[in-house]
């Protein structure tokens, strides 16, 4: 089903209605103080255990644990495969292409900058996308008693919760969120978003010398359009195929794809964040790799910098090779640089993430071997 421009044009001017109303409801009935309040709670996870939780909330949570009628069981469980079996490749996908195009969407980044005013940095805006990820696509993340539907609807509540902020500051100062702009976190905001974690990554895999057969991209993609519908966006906005959602990626990006000073921020964070958890002699495969999946047009839109240009073409060379010669290798592509790399991140986020107020970051039981995760780290 193709996506006539009109129709992605009034996707903008989309919410969510169910997550909307449990929001509007708690203040309706005086549960919580003000949106900044719920927003803390929920990034803290400091909400009530769903016993305890006003009614609303707990039939949120229990009225969206089933599967929606067109998910495909068999196709969940190819597209979990797909993630173990290149969830270090997918890793850094994420941190490379999917997080640094994020902040090139200015609507995004607008949104990530005014929430940043309550409380944010970059750990923990990278460790929660992670964490959101690895729930949802660990085997039986999306299964009954699974992380996966759990985190997503938490989420998915963080997301009414920033829609009821913006739309109370904008009450009093227009300029922080213009009507014309239509409704942050829209239904097309978040349908591009899932675009980003499944058409986009795939992709990726396809750069690193991964082609995923046709099964397994449709695997992919259906999987992470289950996670779509949890997190709220219509059947309408989702792809069928792997070809569509190019098309309507594609689109996302002539129409919103723009440098801001809030994009330029988070991508500096992002790339520095990246650089101090990584050892010495990794340093500046950040940059190298995101200009590898970006490209250096989106790159020097991003004002990422460019390695020395010694290493750059030592970089070049090495990607050359490895595809001319990807054969020898096998599937996994560039698995003996790219490993270390994913493990040494992983590692460094559940190290920081100990003895804070907020939740630690945890690797599934069930990713952990494919990832090559050491015990300890936990």
């Amino acid at each position: 089903m193709t996506q006539e421009p009109v129709s992605e044009r009034a996707a903008d001017f989309m919410g969510d209605p169910e997550a909307d109303l449990v929001v509007s409801e708690l203040f309706a009935s005086g549960q919580v103080a003000s949106a900044s309040h719920l927003l803390k709670e929920l990034v803290r996870n400091t909400m009530p255990s769903p016993g305890d939780a006003p009614q609303v909330v707990r039939d949120y949570l229990s009225s969206e644990r089933a599967l929606p009628d067109w998910a495909d069981r068999d196709l969940i469980l190819i597209g979990e495969n797909v993630f173990s079996k290149y969830c270090s490749q997918i890793s850094l996908s994420l941190y490379s292409s999917v997080m640094a195009e994020g902040y090139l969407h200015w609507r995004m980044a607008h949104i990530l900058h005014l929430t940043a005013r309550l409380e944010t940095n970059a750990f923990r805006r990278i460790s929660e996308t992670v964490q959101l990820v690895l729930d949802v696509m660990a085997p039986g993340g999306l299964g009954p008693g699974g992380a996966g539907i759990a985190t997503v609807l938490r989420v998915r509540l963080m997301h009414a919760a920033i829609r009821h902020l913006i739309t109370e500051r904008a009450r009093e100062d227009p300029s922080i969120w213009d009507s014309s702009w239509g409704t942050p976190i829209s239904q097309r905001d978040l349908a591009t978003v899932i675009l980003g974690y499944s058409v986009l990554v795939i992709d990726d895999l396809a750069s690193l010398g991964i082609k995923l057969s046709q099964t397994e991209e449709e695997g992919y993609l259906h999987a992470w359009c289950v996670v779509g519908h949890f997190i709220g966006v219509e059947r309408e906005f989702l792809p069928q195929t792997v070809a569509e959602g190019r098309k309507l990626y594609e689109s996302a990006r002539r129409t919103y794809y723009r440098p801001t000073p809030a994009g330029l921020e988070l991508e500096r964070a992002l790339v520095e964040l990246m650089t101090e958890m990584l050892p010495r002699a990794m340093y500046d495969m950040p940059l190298q790799y995101i200009r590898f999946f970006i490209g250096d047009a989106y790159a020097d839109l991003l004002e990422v910098p460019r390695p020395p240009g010694w290493r750059r073409r030592v970089f070049g060379t090495y990607v050359r090779l490895h595809r001319r010669f990807a054969w020898l290798a096998g599937e996994t592509g560039f698995m003996d640089s790219i490993a270390p790399m994913s493990r040494a991140l992983l590692v460094s986020m559940v190290d920081r993430s100990r003895g804070g107020e907020r939740p630690a970051f945890a690797i599934p039981e069930a990713l952990r071997e494919p990832l090559q995760v050491p015990p300890s780290a936990r």
